[in-house]
């Protein structure tokens, strides 16, 4: 290569000197100036006859080439003396000999044949060398074209391929100018359009050129350089093939066929001088097809042979499906419309047959496993009948038109599409987008489908005389856009109308019909949409949406269609009232149609704005092991991603629901005006007040949690929603799913997403629009949390335990930490010290492992907004360790035995509402040395809770002092567990936290473990962020429990992550189409109508009942449910505090008011104490009774009355009363 760039270069300082380099500027140069034939000895080095010479002949150049003298001209050349020397001395040619005389020649030969040897010049030269040089083979030097078959297109051997080398060198250097180039100069010269950008437009195909994902971005750059793009392809001779391959990275991608039909809809708009006739066409295929398909049976049955008729008859019976039907009735467009002429295919013209046109128009192949190879066959046929390959219709079939897959196929490119008629609509479509031509043998067929379907007629359509004049109808005047109609029945008595006649008529009311499908279509939307709300399969969806249509394509159907059409005519209804009616028929039998498969469903909702479809992104790259057509095993490259829906897309669905952004707002008011001192929400913490409110005013909070196990997940809920609703999964949005082993590519690619769209709330916001008006609305991150390791690993710190400095919130070693029972103020992260940390770049020394990607939005920083989650570091941490300790204590002790444990703990009076949270069975290997007890955290909770009035009657004095351990950490869940925690209980709960680590240490001899420390930033943490119970992943591992069963059902392993969030995304899409906000859940018993007299005991409590409710029949329910806490006779509520008493009543009565109201009727309990060593309210019956409304209790959390192991009877309530 180094030798042949020397010699080009020194054969181009050749020509610039000369005058062969003017001869070339100048093609009107006369050839004599360039080779001469009047003398035998001519040198092969080119000299030029005297100017003024007459041009030669080929014939002249032919002898001027036999004349040479090649030993002559190789003896004038270093080179060439070298060759002759080696010769002699080894009788014959080494291949740098060969190389140097292909070069020499060559050289000679461009200058004497203009840059274009012929043929003759290479068998003259070949001659010559093989004279001289006998031991050599001529077919080394030159073999003809067709020499060794009808494939070998090219001329062959060392001198053709080394003057092809020089030439190509020699035309990127602009010194010669290949045909194509030619021709473009031509046109240049010639004025073509001029083709021009905008700097946007620009930008964007330079976009476009070197990135391919995510598609989103590449519909968005394509739409924004459509107008250049297209007028290139159209205005220009550029080529479809140049086109495709221009933009080949981009139509490769699986959506591109979209790409492809939003450029069709912009041809009017971009060239209307050629395409204005396509305004508004694109949808008419599936406006049409219905009508259309029933002419093209009818006109089988009249046209085709009564064993072609048989045929079709039984396979449209016998196809399973939809798509199935349509292959049929578009296989029989080549039998009722026949191509009688020769079409040119390439260079050749044939006479079609049937079968040819069929395979041209749609491509059948039985089974898949032969796809590739039937593909490649059909190609090969086109490329030797001399013919580019146009776009066309590729379907696979599991028997006889059964349809199991549909493809578009250009050039290398397939489309994968939903169905046949979606094929067909994006291979059409592509004919004009990409400037083609319909297949020749089957383009009778595809201009029927243009005039028929789309109602197109362009200036240069071929007429097509075998087109039935019955398919071309002229389109209708109605809004529904249907170009054919209906015929009557045969079987029904209606007089028989002209299709010219019948084709204009106007209905009284032309709304009705119209009225008809879109209440149709809304109610098959809310059909499916709750088939995927309450959980059902893809697969169980699917069967239950066949099965209708099975229903509705039933005989009973047409049976009542002929009653109603003879009853109609009997009452000399209109005729366009009848033809109303049976289109509502129609549309009844096919309402399901467009919702055939998921693709065409999530298409549906998707159009109507509830459906937001996930998006995906590339998180990186792996190599998978692969085998290859040879048995090798290789490794190919592949791209790992995730799975994103837009956060704005869904906040602004939310928010608009009906009253939700009004409820979020004025709850937010009514924390801002609260004067009590008393922390129950986020907004009331200092991180709000003091950092995030300067700064962002009127904001909502945002807080983001990670999800676990094999599948990650990233999450985003409203903390400043009002309590009841803020546990409710579907108010907690998932936005990201990705699989867990994919965090090895790390947080930047992981969550980059995230960031941006939570940049994109925190300074752009969204528009919500309510009845009171329109509203920009902001969001600020205030947390970003997760288990343990999650948090750490998000957010840039050590994940392990055993670091050094594990802890996100102080930079305490974990040796101190072992015996730490208090936070050190001085040793708290500051976010000054974060940029310093990032630069010692040593985990071992700071803790931080990387930098913090959330730190990068204006209203976070990883060291002012640190949270703790009380599920993973008390519930699965302290409380899980403590109760090993304990109950291993007493069992070690002898104070009772675990067999005893197990059932008390199993027969405890837990109620409806903490019954699903009964801790399971004790093992003894769970109390071994290293084990702990096995729980949830919900179990973990309800068992610490409830514990003192389990056992509490066992205890012995001498075990006073773990008692006490245990009755610490029940103080400390009465408080953290709490809605609403008043400010100045603060430095009570550090010293009650101080007091049982300190009891713990001296009780159980042991060291404090990681879970323990955290446990000291906890009253910190409140005072930041308020309660930390309505920030718990809790609600969060509930959620993605969901998801994790979603994946367990789901047969698809290609893309987990995608069906994940797409079957969240469709609940979401139900509750968008139901309109459901804030709704508070509601249910009850079978209600009895009962007369208060009927009532027990009526007469204590009938004073204390409204007066409208004395004289009426109540409403009477055994028990009420709402937003899943459950109310029942004999349950016990807090109805309202005196003194940090609480007042407790025994639900005696439960009615439903006229207003759906709950109603309750109490029997007071009297509070005797609170008993510390049960940690439970001792009470007494008492003969009081009280009427209170459910919404004005003190808390809607219920309790059970309990009888204790000492025969008294307690109320044990989940958190502290005087902090409701």
């Amino acid at each position: 290569m180094d030798e042949l760039e020397v010699n080009l270069e020194t054969l181009l300082e050749q020509m610039e000197s000369s005058q062969l380099y003017d001869h070339f500027k100048d093609k009107t140069t006369d050839t004599s100036k360039i080779v001469s034939s009047n003398q035998d000895d001519t040198q092969l080095s080119g000299s030029r006859d005297k100017a003024g010479a007459k041009p030669e002949t080929d014939k002249q150049h032919t002898t001027g080439t036999e004349n040479q003298n090649l030993k002559k001209f190789l003896k004038k050349s270093v080179g060439g003396m070298g060759i002759l020397a080696s010769q002699k001395a080894n009788l014959f040619l080494s291949d740098d000999d060969q190389t140097t005389l292909a070069r020499l020649l060559c050289e000679w030969l461009l200058k004497v044949s203009h840059y274009s040897p012929k043929p003759y010049h290479y068998e003259t030269l070949t001659l010559k060398i093989c004279k001289l040089f006998p031991k050599e083979d001529s077919k080394v030097w030159y073999i003809p074209p067709f020499t060794e078959g009808p494939k070998q297109r090219c001329k062959k051997g060392k001198l053709p391929d080394r003057i092809r080398n020089v030439k190509d060198k020699l035309s990127k250097k602009g010194v010669i100018l290949t045909n194509r180039k030619k021709k473009k100069m031509e046109e240049e010269m010639a004025g073509p359009a001029d083709i021009q950008q905008s700097e946007v437009e620009s930008t964007s195909i330079e976009w476009l050129k070197r990135n391919a994902e995510p598609f989103s971005e590449v519909q968005r750059n394509w739409k924004v350089c459509r107008a250049p793009r297209i007028r290139e392809l159209h205005l220009t001779n550029m080529t479809a093939s140049v086109y495709v391959e221009r933009w080949n990275n981009i139509l490769k991608l699986p959506e591109a066929h979209d790409l492809v039909l939003d450029d069709f809809e912009a041809l009017h708009v971009v060239i209307p001088e050629k395409y204005a006739c396509l305004e508004g066409k694109e949808d008419n295929l599936m406006k049409r097809w219905k009508n259309f398909s029933m002419k093209i049976v009818d006109l089988l049955k009249a046209l085709a042979s009564k064993k072609d008729v048989k045929k079709y008859t039984a396979l449209l019976e016998g196809a399973p499906n939809e798509n199935s039907k349509d292959l049929i009735i578009l296989s029989m467009l080549p039998i009722i419309c026949k191509n009688k002429g020769q079409v040119k295919i390439g260079s050749t013209t044939i006479k079609p047959s049937s079968v040819e046109s069929t395979n041209a128009f749609i491509f059948a192949v039985p089974g898949a496993a032969e796809f590739q190879e039937k593909i490649r066959q059909r190609n090969k046929r086109y490329a030797d009948l001399g013919a580019s390959i146009q776009p066309f219709v590729a379907v696979t079939t599991k028997d006889e038109h059964t349809v199991t897959a549909s493809y578009v196929i250009v050039d290398d490119i397939i489309w994968k599409t939903g169905s046949v008629l979606k094929a067909i609509d994006v291979c059409f479509k592509s004919c004009f987008t990409l400037d083609c031509e319909f297949s020749p043998e089957a383009a009778h067929l595809w201009l029927l489908i243009q005039r028929a379907l789309y109602d197109i007629t362009l200036p240069n359509d071929v007429s097509v005389s075998t087109v039935p004049s019955t398919l071309i109808l002229e389109p209708e005047n109605d809004s529904t856009g249907d170009a054919m109609d209906l015929e009557p029945e045969n079987n029904v008595n209606l007089q028989p109308e002209k299709d010219e006649n019948f084709s204009c008529l106007k209905s009284d009311n032309p709304d009705v019909s119209q009225q008809f499908d879109v209440s149709l279509t809304n109610a098959v939307l809310s059909f499916i949409a709750t088939m995927y709300d309450i959980g059902l399969t893809e697969g169980q969806i699917q069967c239950l949406i066949d099965s209708q249509k099975n229903i509705l394509s039933g005989s009973y159907v047409t049976i009542l269609r002929q009653y109603v059409s003879k009853t109609l005519f009997a009452n000399s209804v209109s005729d366009q009232d009848c033809k109303t009616v049976s289109r509502m028929f129609d549309s009844l039998e096919n309402m399901f149609q467009g919702f055939e498969t998921t693709y065409l469903r999530m298409k549906e909702f998707e159009a109507c704005g509830a459906f937001i479809r996930p998006e995906h992104f590339v998180i990186g790259q792996a190599l998978t092991e692969v085998t290859n057509s040879n048995g090798d095993v290789v490794l190919n490259p592949i791209t790992l991603t995730g799975q994103f829906v837009p956060a704005r897309k869904m906040l602004k669905g939310f928010l608009e629901l009906p009253g939700v952004f009004n409820t979020i707002v004025n709850y937010m008011e009514r924390l801002e005006n609260d004067t009590s001192g008393k922390l129950e929400n986020i907004i009331q913490g200092t991180l709000w007040n003091q950092n995030i409110k300067p700064k962002f005013v009127n904001k909502l909070s945002l807080g983001a949690h990670a999800g676990v196990h094999n599948l990650g997940a990233g999450y985003v809920r409203l903390p400043c929603l009002p309590p009841i609703f803020q546990g409710v999964l579907e108010n907690i949005f998932k936005i990201i799913v990705f699989h867990s082993c994919d965090k090895s590519f790390g947080n930047k690619a992981l969550f980059r997403k995230i960031v941006d769209e939570l940049d994109y709330l925190e300074k752009e916001g969204i528009t919500v629009v309510t009845p009171q008006g329109t509203y920009q609305v902001y969001f600020a991150l205030i947390v970003a949390g997760g288990d343990n390791k999650g948090a750490n690993e998000i957010l840039g710190y050590v994940s392990s335990f055993s670091a050094n400095f594990f802890c996100r919130i102080c930079r305490m070693k974990s040796d101190e930490t072992v015996t730490c029972t208090s936070s050190d103020p001085s040793k708290l992260r500051r976010p000054e010290d974060y940029e310093e940390e990032l630069q010692i770049n040593n985990l071992s020394l700071t803790g931080r492992k990387g930098v913090c990607v959330f730190n990068t939005l204006d209203s976070y920083h990883c060291y002012s907004n640190f949270h703790l989650d009380i599920m993973h570091d008390l519930d699965e941490g302290c409380w899980k360790y403590l109760m090993t300790d304990i109950v291993r204590f007493f069992i070690m002790a002898g104070r009772f035995s675990l067999v005893y444990l197990n059932e008390l703990i199993q027969g405890f009076q837990y109620g409806p509402s903490e019954q699903r949270n009964k801790f399971p069975l004790i093992t003894s290997d769970h109390l071994k040395k290293d084990s702990t007890l096995k729980g949830s955290a919900s179990e973990m909770r309800c068992l610490i809770r409830y514990f003192g009035l389990i056992i509490g009657h066992l205890i012995q004095k001498g075990d006073q002092k773990v008692w006490d351990v245990y009755l610490k950490a029940r103080s400390i869940v009465d408080i953290v567990t709490a809605p609403c925690i008043p400010k100045n209980i603060i430095l009570n709960l550090k010293k009650l936290i101080k007091d049982f680590l300190t009891m713990y240490l001296a009780v159980f001899k042991t060291h404090l473990r990681p879970k323990f420390h955290n446990a000291i930033h906890i009253p910190e943490v409140i005072e930041l962020l308020g309660p930390l119970e309505p920030l718990s992943c809790i609600r969060i591992e509930a959620s993605h429990k969901q998801g994790t069963e979603v994946a367990k059902k789901s047969h698809n392993r290609l893309n987990l992550p995608l069906t994940v969030i797409t079957r969240y995304q469709m609940k979401f899409c139900f509750r968008l189409l139901s309109e459901r906000g804030l709704v508070t859940k509601f249910e009850c018993s079978r209600v009895q109508s009962l007369l208060l007299h009927c009532i027990s005991d009526y007469l204590y409590f009938k004073s204390m009942l409204p007066p409208e409710h004395l004289n009426i029949p109540l409403n009477v329910v055994k028990w009420v449910n709402t937003n899943g806490m459950t109310y029942r006779e004999d349950t016990v509520v807090l109805h309202s505090v005196i003194n940090d008493v609480p007042l407790f009543g025994l639900i005696h009565l439960i009615y439903i008011g006229r207003n759906n109201d709950v109603n309750l009727v109490l029997k007071c309990l009297k509070v005797m104490c609170f008993d510390k060593h049960f940690h439970a309210w001792e009470v007494k019956h008492c003969n009081e009774y009280k009427f209170i409304k459910l919404n004005q209790l003190r808390t809607h959390v219920t309790s059970e009355l309990r009888t204790g192991g000492n025969g008294k009877r307690y109320v044990a309530f989940r958190f502290g009363v005087a902090y409701c």
